[in-house]
């Protein structure tokens, strides 16, 4: 499919236009498109680097695209992003996606993890562009990351990004929403039985069922026992505005109507499934799909979305229809584009039978197809469910030196591997915390040398600051500002690429410097230096590495030599020197030092 595309190429006229280089003195370059283009994939296209390897136990380096905003660019130097007729995007798209990988392959990445590319709903779309997790219909590619100029469908031109990957030597993992859907799910046409349905006039004051305070310390005590038994119900107000499945359905600008006995009926918006009294505002763009078809429990609620009720989710009710649909979807992307893994959105809130069903379908297809879940907690069941590796805590916890210690304290008994990382799409930017880009500097060390998989979230890099979204993580943090309007989950952006204080080059170079070190064959702990701000880490392997950061204060950092040498490997501290079998090192606010350390034996 690469071939098509240089040949698609070769035929559409070039014209100036500027792209980003790091390199540059001043981060961008002219080029002329589309010769720039077919460079690059002529290039990628020499390219044969074995990939089919890559598993987790060896700790991949994996890099998180959302292809629309990691490839957007201001190419036109205009005032703003716009995309005009016979002219490439300038918002970001597969085909400028291929030509990063390159790029994205010198940071070391093993593997490329893409969030949802596929289409996107209208009904209720928050921002200029929507929410890539308002999936409109699962099989179908995002037009919005669509290069028309090439006059090849999306499709087409995603497999030639997922041969391309493969060429560089990297695996793709793409992550699928199976719980939710868009209001106007082109499905719903087809299946209105797997949809919730209310009453037309109750949708403008639609919201989540409200609890009295009694009510919620029940439910969660409840939930906290593992008691799925007879869970309280919401409110009989908030039930009554749910309604049968219409005998038919329509679109109708953009918004689908059901016709229930000549009254017009319609699909409600969601909210956050977990607490009960969530303070999130309710979401317009996506709705809860009716994975249990119990007319007892014909509502959206906890106890028919996430923490199913055992009364209610019993296999005679089972949406076998649906269930069925969202199984098929994974094997449908292998048999058709080759991909290699999947990021299950909230894949611990599907049951757990259809989970199984989904794994063992998509790998009786490919046996070493991956399954991220997008779990902070890390248990046992991930593993047991078929998960290979989850998300996990760290995106919450890296900038703080007392959580670092402690999950490294605890590393060796993780009953299945998370990311290291220290932000997702979902939370703020590493680098819009104190310390910026000398905070996301000592981050990538810490989660480099630890032993699970390092995950670069794109911009991470760049040290951007505007998160993506605001979904977790922002108690503290004013969001005033941060509307849907400006967040890149939902409207048109780009990426900081001619940021001066990019980490880019550094990222590169401690690869290069630790990755001899980090074998499968060495144990880690910590070493406590009596202070907080500090995070001292120890690789214990046939070449002891210490790696030191320091996240408070200036101050003077003391560890026992016990008659070792040391060498360093990267450091910004002041000054180092051993005295009476002490190591000292004068270390600033977010400052590092890694050593090699030998016996002087």
């Amino acid at each position: 499919m690469i071939n098509k595309i240089i040949s698609k190429l070769k035929n559409i006229p070039s014209y100036s236009a500027i792209v980003p280089d790091y390199k540059s003195n001043n981060k961008i370059k002219n080029v002329n498109f589309p010769d720039y283009f077919i460079d690059k994939l002529s290039a990628i296209n020499d390219s044969n680097i074995p990939y089919s390897n890559i598993n987790i136990l060896q700790n991949p380096t994996i890099y998180n695209v959302f292809v629309r905003l990691t490839t957007a660019f201001n190419h036109s130097n205009s005032e703003q992003i716009t995309n005009q007729d016979n002219k490439f995007k300038e918002t970001g798209t597969i085909l400028k996606t291929i030509v990063l990988l390159p790029y994205i392959k010198s940071l070391g990445t093993d593997i490329l993890y893409l969030l949802p590319i596929t289409s996107i709903g209208k009904d209720g779309k928050k921002g200029d562009i929507g929410s890539p997790y308002s999936i409109n219909h699962p099989y179908l590619i995002d037009e919005n990351i669509n290069e028309p100029l090439l006059n090849m469908t999306a499709e087409e031109q995603f497999a030639a990004l997922v041969e391309a990957a493969h060429k560089l030597g990297m695996k793709v993992v793409c992550e699928f929403v199976f719980r939710t859907a868009s209001k106007d799910s082109a499905v719903a046409i087809e299946h209105p039985e797997w949809f919730y349905w209310i009453k037309k006039d109750a949708e403008a004051d639609f919201h989540s069922p409200i609890f009295d305070a009694k009510t919620l310390n029940i439910i969660k005590e409840k939930i906290e026992q593992d008691d799925y038994n007879n869970l309280p119900e919401p409110p009989l107000d908030y039930i009554n505005q749910f309604t049968d499945t219409p005998q038919k359905v329509n679109l109708v600008n953009d918004k689908i109507i059901g016709y229930l006995n000549d009254e017009e009926v319609v699909i409600p918006g969601a909210f956050a499934d977990w607490p009960p009294d969530d303070i999130q505002p309710p979401w317009s763009d996506v709705t809860y799909l009716k994975i249990y078809d119990n007319p007892e429990y014909n509502y959206i609620s906890y106890n028919t979305i996430r923490m199913y009720d055992n009364d209610f989710a019993k296999p005679i009710y089972e949406n076998a229809s649906l269930w069925r649909h969202i199984e098929n979807i994974i094997p449908y992307y292998i048999s058709k584009f080759d991909i290699d893994g999947v990021m299950i959105d909230m894949g611990h809130a599907l049951p757990d039978k259809l989970l199984k069903r989904i794994v063992a379908k998509a790998r009786r297809i490919k046996k070493d197809f991956i399954f991220f879940e997008e779990n902070f907690v890390i248990s046992e069941s991930s593993a047991q469910k078929g998960f290979d590796c989850v998300l996990g805590p760290l995106p919450f916890d890296t900038h703080i030196p007392e959580k670092v210690n402690h999950f490294i304290n605890n590393i060796q008994n993780l009953p299945i591997k998370c990311f290291a990382t220290s932000e997702t799409h979902n939370t703020p930017r590493t680098a819009s915390r104190k310390g910026s880009d000398n905070l996301s500097k000592i981050s990538y060390l810490i989660n480099k040398i630890l032993p699970i998989p390092t995950f670069i979230h794109s911009g991470f890099e760049l040290c951007e600051t505007l998160p993506v979204n605001t979904g977790l993580g922002f108690e503290n943090i004013d969001t005033t500002n941060l509307n849907d309007d400006v967040l890149p989950l939902f409207s048109t952006s780009q990426l900081n690429w001619t940021n001066d204080n990019n980490i880019i080059d550094f990222i590169i170079d401690a690869n290069a410097k630790l990755e001899p070190y980090l074998t499968n064959n060495y144990t880690i702990k910590t070493i406590n230096t009596g202070n907080k701000n500090v995070v001292c880490v120890e690789l214990i392997s046939a070449n002891n590495l210490l790696c030191i950061a320091n996240y408070g204060q200036l101050c003077d950092v003391i560890i026992d030599a016990e008659n070792r040498k040391y060498k360093a490997l990267l450091s910004t501290i002041i000054a180092n020197n051993i005295e009476n079998n002490k190591l000292i090192l004068t270390m600033p606010e977010f400052s590092y030092a890694v050593f090699i350390s030998a016996s002087s034996n």
